[in-house]
């Protein structure tokens, strides 16, 4: 067992807990690999650019349930439905295609909180 979240397989920071992994402004949320079958194991994307480090790091959609709780609700993705507009699909895309019985919309729920909780912090830095 370790003591740590997550490690950077490049430069071996470590972040403690998934608030510090999150918080960290070295690491910029890219966009998510989604497990059509079990949309919990997929996967959110991001980059760590800090100094000499250019690293990609994965982490599991079920790490972050804790950001919204009635993912959990929803039993599937909708693709290749009529009404799938294929935005779980598209890499870097922040946009939720609406039906409310698209798991892939709580995933992407999750990655907006991500993404805004990200540029927040890195805007309190640049001031």
């Amino acid at each position: 067992m370790t003591d740590y979240f997550k490690e950077c397989p490049n430069c071996h920071e470590k972040w403690k807990e998934l608030t510090d992994f999150v918080s960290d402004p070295f690491l910029e949320l890219m966009g998510q690999q989604p497990n059509l079958d079990s949309p919990l194991e997929g996967h959110f994307v991001f980059n760590h650019n800090k100094g000499t480090c250019f690293s990609t790091l994965l982490v599991q959609v079920k790490e972050f349930l804790y950001l919204s709780s009635d993912i959990l609700a929803i039993s599937k993705f909708i693709s290749q439905s009529p009404n799938c507009k294929g935005f779980c699909q598209t890499p870097g895309t922040l946009e939720s295609c609406g039906d409310p019985h698209c798991k892939a919309k709580q995933v992407k729920k999750i990655l907006t909180i991500i993404n805004a909780k990200n540029k927040a912090i890195i805007k309190k830095l640049d001031k």
